[in-house]
């Protein structure tokens, strides 16, 4: 039994409690956690009994290479996907649950037309619930997903220099992590020099680092689908006493939430964990977004630190953990890692990702 017959043994569970006889998967994501299939324009119609892959003639080679033990179905090129699917299984007497925040209003109401025989169910997040926790496989693409961007970070660290501008460290990093062994980045890369840091999302400029006291840099690879998600903030020259300051304060909230981090435990009790040293400390209203997010397949997953989750926490999660104190017209500090929650509490999966030297706190 492969992994992803594994996975849609356990949705297959859950379609019971929907009522659901078949489900259409259309987002790409959720069809290659499912399947192993790594193209687009491809669904997946998945019952109690069985599974289907619904695809094009581009991706027959593809489709049998990735996914030898599913069934396809290929259109003919004067198709679409949804005659596909209207042709095979219109006249059956089915419930069908699709994936309400993946498919259109417009595919949405060509399916219920088509679809004369069935009933349309619309279903949010249903595969999601089986992402949210990360088997053995995933973990390990993570694991390797932070190691390429620890190569590439190391070596950004070792060349820096004044005259190097912030899209020049971006091009080098996304360079190295791919000499790393990542497919891709996991994001646009964030390189924020000096006053450019208090911009959360900072777009690398042809801003120069020389002169400057810090440099954000926030990035992440990508290795067999799977992403990992960092940020450090690198002292420049010696820091004044505010930088200082203000990166103890960061390092402490990050530290004492990934301290409370372990099974049973809410989202938004970690999210509070850190905010209350950092409003303490007088910067609440400079720490502007949520602790964290999950990761996986995609840079943004569930479940998210933030103030308004009741999610808890259970064992394989895989949340970032990314305090940040922001102030306009000076600069931003923010140091993020990837955390697994395990049975017992937590792993730091990007702990070999330099900090600061610890000479300067």
């Amino acid at each position: 039994m492969t992994v992803f017959s594994q996975r849609r043994a356990r949705l297959c569970r859950l379609l019971s409690q929907y009522k659901i006889d078949y489900l259409l998967v259309v987002n790409p994501i959720n069809v290659r956690y499912l399947s192993g299939f790594t193209g687009d324009s491809t669904y997946l119609l998945i019952s109690k009994s069985d599974a289907v892959l619904l695809s094009d003639g581009r991706y027959t080679t593809q489709l049998e290479a990735e996914c030898p033990d599913l069934p396809t179905q290929i259109r003919d090129t004067a198709e679409t996907l949804l005659s596909l699917i209207c042709k095979l299984y219109g006249k059956l007497s089915k419930r069908f649950g699709f994936e309400a925040d993946a498919v259109s209003v417009a595919i949405r109401d060509r399916l219920v037309d088509a679809l004369k025989s069935g009933t349309l169910v619309p279903l949010e997040g249903v595969v999601e619930r089986l992402r949210i926790i990360k088997d053995r496989t995933e973990i390990a693409a993570i694991r390797k997903s932070a190691a390429a961007a620890n190569k590439g970070y190391n070596y950004i660290r070792n060349i820096l220099q004044p005259a190097m501008t912030e899209a020049d460290i971006r091009t080098e990093l996304e360079y190295q992590m791919r000499k790393a062994g990542a497919e891709t980045v996991s994001f646009p890369s964030i390189i924020a020099a000096g006053s450019n840091a208090a911009q959360p999302h900072a777009r690398p400029s042809n801003r120069k680092i020389g002169g400057e006291q810090l440099l954000l840099i926030d990035w992440g690879a990508m290795y067999d689908g799977y992403a990992s998600d960092l940020t450090r903030t690198i002292f420049l020259k010696k820091p004044s006493a505010k930088l200082l300051s203000l990166y103890k304060f960061v390092a402490e909230a990050q530290h004492a939430a990934i301290c409370a981090i372990k099974p049973g435990k809410k989202c938004s009790d970690i999210d509070a964990v850190a905010r209350k040293i950092i409003t303490n400390a007088g910067y609440g209203k400079q720490f502007n977004h949520g602790l964290g997010h999950g990761i996986g397949l995609e840079i943004h997953e569930q479940p998210r630190f933030v103030g308004s989750s009741e999610t808890v926490l259970e064992a394989g999660m895989v949340i970032t953990v990314e305090p940040g104190i922001y102030i306009p017209d000076w600069g931003g500090i923010r140091i993020e890692d990837d955390i697994l929650v395990t049975k017992t509490g937590c792993e730091i999966l990007t702990a070999d990702v330099k900090y600061e030297p610890e000479a300067f706190l």
